[in-house]
């Protein structure tokens, strides 16, 4: 990416060098239009459909729910580990760990 390793892409993302902050800063904006045009997809997905008021897609909504408010809405396992092998376990810790 850019003749850059991504270690320091990333870096860089953080603490920008100053020959860095324009190219920072256009990286920055075009993550936040694609940010808004996703969440305005799922918006539209989510809502009733103005001409024949048939329902939004409800997984669009359930999304958009477990996203902005996850602490009422993401969806929360429950498991028993007591009864699972140690490679099961680490496995499901290292995908809560991700999100």
């Amino acid at each position: 990416m850019a003749g850059i390793s991504d270690e320091t892409f990333r870096r860089y993302m953080k603490e920008p060098p100053p020959d860095f902050v324009d190219f920072v800063d256009r990286i920055t904006r075009a993550e936040a239009q694609v940010i808004a045009r996703a969440v305005a997809t799922v918006v539209k997905a989510a809502s009733p459909d103005p001409k024949t008021k048939e329902a939004g897609d409800w997984r669009a909504a359930a999304w958009l729910l477990e996203r902005r408010r996850p602490d009422e809405f993401k969806e929360k396992r429950q498991i028993d580990v007591s009864k699972l092998d140690d490679e099961t376990l680490l496995r499901l810790l290292e995908e809560e760990a991700e999100g």
